[in-house]
């Protein structure tokens, strides 16, 4: 039997992208198409999964008009939702996108603030589930009413349950939910440098900063390098993958996708090479797409095939 997938997202949003002819201030921009997709980094994750074929569990803090909007796009597509009613609106992001150079100009909203009373009712619902072998996916920014240390909470709650818990984050729930050894962690460069408070320009440095956090506990640390590809540290080795040179659209979601990707092929291999090339084919294939939206089963498996894989340490 496969294991299970949880995925949660804590802070989700509508994502809106306006492609526009081109991006310009003080004047009216008129918009092309309007794109317009669920979002949040666990939603992106399960929602990679589902369409490489695979299934996993969303836990979802939602309310509000946007909340329901968000619940119906998720259940047409077929993702099992666990859904955590709160009180207030959730949020929408807005991207203003230049159709032909594709600049973008990001908005990220706060999100509504979490009373305690919902944070202690999402809480009871995700600390009934059973100990069991299975991957605990933690990503994307942290709600207003939630503690920073949330994540470092559940890696360890799930650690002792027989979970795998991987965390994609920044700032500083990503320092503390190291703390908690998660079995893995995916930052891109600048939350690289952030965590370990140290500069990155060579490929020696990503070699040094992934030794660090192996020591640390951590059995596998991808970190992503954009269109450069991305780095695997574990025990036994650094791999590099480099993606073939594509027609970038938009790069939003493309580590969400090669975490959903990664989990994925992992849980049914437990490869961690195979599953990493996997992931960087992902990434690449979400970056084909436009606004927020996400890879095709077809593109990751054509971009798979064409991954270049070294071993470097």
């Amino acid at each position: 039997m496969t294991p299970s997938i949880i995925t949660v997202t804590l802070n989700p949003t509508i994502d809106i992208t306006y492609l526009v002819n081109e991006l310009v201030f003080d004047d009216t921009n008129r918009a092309m198409k309007v794109l317009k997709d669920p979002g949040g980094k666990g939603i992106d994750v399960s929602r990679v999964i589902k369409e490489l074929g695979g299934h996993s569990k969303a836990f979802v803090l939602l309310g509000g008009y946007t909340g329901y909007e968000i619940k119906d796009r998720l259940k047409k597509i077929g993702l099992n939702l666990e859904v955590i009613n709160i009180k207030g609106e959730t949020r929408t992001n807005v991207i203003i996108e230049d159709a032909y150079t594709h600049d973008q100009l990001r908005i990220n909203a706060p999100g509504p603030e979490i009373s305690e009373e919902e944070r202690e009712w999402f809480l009871k619902k995700i600390m009934s589930l059973k100990p069991q072998e299975g991957y605990l996916v933690l990503s994307g920014s942290i709600p207003r009413g939630f503690s920073p240390d949330i994540y470092r909470v559940l890696i360890e709650e799930f650690n002792r349950k027989g979970f795998k818990c991987i965390l994609d984050a920044d700032g500083e729930p990503l320092k503390e939910g190291v703390k908690a050894k998660p079995f893995m962690i995916k930052p891109n460069t600048y939350e690289l440098e952030r965590l370990l408070e140290v500069k990155i320009k060579k490929i020696d440095d990503y070699i040094k900063a992934g030794e660090k956090l192996l020591s640390d506990g951590i059995e596998i640390v991808i970190m992503s390098m954009g269109a450069k590809g991305a780095i695997l540290a574990t025990k036994e080795g650094f791999y590099r993958a480099t993606p073939p040179r594509v027609a970038v659209q938009s790069t939003v979601g493309a580590g969400d996708s090669l975490v959903g990707a990664f989990v994925y092929k992992y849980s049914q291999k437990q490869d961690p090479v195979d599953a990493f090339k996997w992931g960087v084919a992902a990434g690449t294939a979400t970056a084909l797409t436009p606004g927020t939206q996400l890879c095709s089963k077809k593109d990751v498996e054509n971009l798979y095939k064409r991954i270049r894989l070294k071993k470097i340490a």
